[in-house]
């Protein structure tokens, strides 16, 4: 069995989003992912580069089709 730690509840999502912010070698990024899932605190996704452990993102809505 999983540890979990999370103590809010997740719902899975696969909606399209646009990830900004500033990568871990100091340079802004504007990237698209798929959320995983989100809830109360928060939301899951992947990028392709790394990003300081309590960076600032901004994740924004895309319509249907990205």
């Amino acid at each position: 069995m999983r540890d979990e730690r999370r103590v809010d509840k997740r719902f899975l999502l696969h909606s399209w989003v646009e990830i900004t912010g500033v990568d871990s070698s100091g340079l802004q990024f504007a990237e698209r992912s798929r959320l995983e899932d989100v809830g109360d605190a928060g939301c899951r996704f992947s990028l392709r580069g790394a990003v300081h452990k309590g960076s600032v993102l901004g994740v924004e809505p895309l319509g249907p089709e990205g």
